[in-house]
């Protein structure tokens, strides 16, 4: 049997989808998806919409449809996977950074440019 947990969450800022024909707001997600049988914790990130009942979307992985519950069969199939919780942390923190700053660069690269402007 495989339980489900979610361990960490984020919003990135105006991040929305459209469904049903609203704009919805976009989370980042880890799930850890525990299987009982090998007593193995595996770690997923994963796009979602939705607070009680939460939907999959294809922002991190495409699927055949735009939007999918998210069940731990649809977490394993359309999740990102992780060794950790916290490179899963990373990825999410990464990807906020590249959305709102418009930027393709990574932290670190954003980092050392801001260093290297004051110390010029």
């Amino acid at each position: 049997m495989v339980k489900s947990k979610i361990f960490y969450k984020k919003d990135p800022k105006d991040y929305q989808t459209l469904y049903s024909n609203n704009n919805h707001q976009v989370s980042l997600i880890i799930v850890g998806l525990f299987d009982t049988e090998k007593v193995f914790w595996e770690y997923y990130v994963i796009s979602t919409i939705g607070k009680t009942e939460l939907k999959i979307t294809e922002d991190l992985k495409s699927m055949p449809y735009s939007i999918c519950d998210a069940n731990p069969m649809n977490v394993k199939k359309y999740g990102k996977q992780f060794k950790s919780i916290e490179e899963g942390k990373e990825f999410i923190d990464e990807f906020i950074i590249k959305w709102e700053t418009g930027s393709n660069d990574s932290k670190r690269e954003i980092r050392d440019k801001k260093i290297e402007e004051l110390t010029k």
